[in-house]
């Protein structure tokens, strides 16, 4: 079994920021990353399953300089950031598909205006609220069958 090395992972996000800023999100390649990153694709798929993962592991380095972070997703199903931080939801709120629509939007919007949360990860839109308790510490696109996204993630504001 292979050990995955810190550096190495590093070294993969650092490449694919640099790649999707030069080039843009769709025109870089896993094959591209690899190669900036100085290792083989193989060995980039022990680290990322897919270029969509990569995401996930920057904003869950964002969310683990706070001990203990809080988690709301809004406005979508939940990404991954959850699983990949490690963090059980604290309210029922953080999903939309079994409760009613209404409810769930209206108690978010709550949890934001009064700041409940360290962290909001949002995909393409948010509430103008978000502004007055939160501050964007990371923006990144996303594409999945074939439809691009743009997922946000907020953290709270210090103070």
């Amino acid at each position: 079994m292979q050990v995955l090395k810190e550096e190495i992972r590093n070294s993969i996000l650092l490449s694919a920021k640099m790649l999707f800023l030069e080039y843009g999100y769709l025109s870089t390649s896993m094959d591209k990353i690899a190669k900036k990153a100085g290792i083989s694709k193989s060995n980039l798929y022990n680290y990322f399953e897919k270029k969509e993962d990569i995401f996930l592991y920057k904003f869950r380095d964002i969310v683990w300089q706070t001990p203990d972070p809080t988690l709301l997703n809004i406005g979508c199903l939940d990404a991954g950031l959850y699983t990949v931080c490690g963090i059980v939801p604290t309210c029922r709120w953080f999903q939309t598909q079994t409760l009613a629509i209404e409810d769930v939007l209206t108690e978010q919007e709550r949890y934001i205006r009064e700041g409940l949360t360290d962290y909001i990860i949002a995909r393409d839109s948010f509430p103008e609220v978000i502004w007055e308790k939160y501050q964007l510490v990371g923006e990144e696109p996303w594409q999945q069958e074939g439809i691009d996204f743009t997922y946000y993630l907020f953290r709270r504001k210090q103070g």
